[in-house]
């Protein structure tokens, strides 16, 4: 009965080891999703923010290949996501008489002033169907900027020299002076930091054109384009909603 009595006490105490882990995965502090979070997203543009401060540019996956042999601090999208799925976020029942949750606030420099119109063109035909609305905001004073993903570049079926006098051609065609920066990465599991839906060339434009995103608009398509104006304070718009609106002269002046 002794040994029975021991065997029947440790399976009720797994029993309670597993309900209250279950528990605690079910019951997820409402702080600790808020903190994860607003981590991820601050934790991304900062670290944009850093390399672009310190190499004047959004460095390659090769540069950064270079860097990390000097700068501890270059590294690729991939560690910011293995931190964020190994973190393990610090609870009071480990000791701590309390924990403090700073909420993440976006400071910008109050010498950025300027605004633009960001473009996400992955096509020339993404400019043509809104170029009316497009020669309205640089009417307006806006700066016109586009983000393209460039996938055959990496392919090798294209050059970025390439794609950037095709763009060039067609916004002149248009009577439009658009800045366009590409991804010429690969699909697939990120590799760069310049790739949709991370915020890489929103960054180095705002930071090349010293904009105030609050005043900038990022014009897309799909729920990656919405992600990437909420990361850098953008505001979003929606680029069918604009051709619906534009006054249908987007031929060619």
């Amino acid at each position: 009965m002794k040994g029975s009595g021991k065997i029947i006490a440790l399976l009720c105490g797994l029993i309670a080891i597993f309900q209250s882990a279950l528990f605690a995965a079910e019951a997820k502090p409402a702080w600790q999703a808020t903190w994860e979070k607003t981590l991820a997203a601050a934790k991304k543009e900062g670290k944009l923010n850093f390399y672009v401060g310190r190499y004047g540019r959004l460095p390659s996956d090769d540069d950064l290949a270079k860097f990390r042999r000097s700068d501890v601090a270059a590294f690729l999208p991939a560690a910011q996501f293995r931190y964020r799925r190994e973190l393990e976020p610090p609870d009071a029942s480990e000791g701590f008489s309390r924990v403090d949750v700073v909420p993440f606030v976006r400071r910008h420099d109050p010498d950025f002033v300027n605004r633009a119109v960001i473009v996400a063109c992955d096509d020339v035909g993404d400019l043509v169907r809104i170029a009316s609305r497009l020669r309205e905001f640089r009417d307006d004073g806006y700066r016109l900027l586009g983000i393209s993903w460039q996938p055959e570049i990496a392919e090798g079926k294209q050059s970025e020299e390439t794609v950037k006098a095709m763009f060039a051609r067609e916004c002149e065609r248009l009577g439009l002076n658009v800045e366009v920066e590409c991804c010429p990465h690969a699909a697939g599991p990120p590799q760069c930091w310049c790739r949709k839906p991370l915020p890489g060339l929103g960054v180095l434009f705002v930071k090349r054109h010293r904009l105030d995103p609050g005043q900038c608009i990022y014009v897309g398509t799909g729920p990656h384009d919405s992600g990437f104006a909420r990361r850098l304070g953008f505001t979003f718009r929606d680029a069918g909603e604009l051709a619906v609106l534009g006054n249908g002269d987007n031929t060619a002046v």
